[in-house]
Order: structure tokens, then sequence, then C-alpha cells
């Protein structure tokens, strides 16, 4: 497991953009209140209901790119880890595992 971040084959980012959120969290609750304390009632109350679930969308399309990038690595060792090649008659892929078999159309 440890071996395959120091490979650079599992992502390290996932974990840190828990470590992200809570900061951009914070971060917002805090402009919020300072836009109150500075007189901006409206701005400080939709930055401090707002702000935070727009900071959740944002690591959450961070984390599904890891994820999809995770899911793909496993499909591709569970493939052999060979590389899919492309036909050059009619760009239908070859099986990397039987290159002779005819590709379907």
């Amino acid at each position: 497991m440890i071996k395959d971040y120091f490979l650079y084959k599992r992502m390290l980012v996932p974990f840190l953009v828990q470590f992200i959120f809570w900061l951009g969290v914070i971060a917002v609750i805090v402009t919020g209140i300072i836009d109150i304390s500075h007189g901006l009632w409206f701005f400080g109350i939709v930055t401090i209901i707002l702000g935070p679930i727009l900071v959740r969308l944002v690591c959450e399309y961070i984390v599904v790119l890891f994820e999809i990038n995770e899911t793909l690595t496993d499909i591709k060792e569970l493939l052999g880890g060979g590389r899919v090649q492309i036909s050059p008659r009619v760009g239908n892929p070859i099986n990397p595992i039987n290159p002779n078999q005819t590709p379907l159309l």
C-alpha cells in the first residue's frame, strides 16, 4: 500500500482535500463574519451559508477526478497493464493479450 504512493500508483491528493476543505470552510466563515462586522449583513450571511457549500462542491469535484483516475488504474491492472493499440486499418482497438483476435465492430 505505501509502496504504491512512492511509485505514484496511488494519489495523496484525496487525503489532502479534507484538510483543504476545512481550511476553506474556516476562511469562508471568517470572511462572512468580517463582512457582517463591516455592515454588509446580507453578503456576510450569504457567505456564511453558501460558502461552505461551494467549498464542498469544489472539493468533491477534485476527489471525483482522482477516484476516476484510481478506477482507471485498477481497470488497467485487471487487464494486465498492457497498452491498447489502435488498428491502423479501421481504428478498432487490438486486444493486447491476443493481438491476432479479430476486433469487434
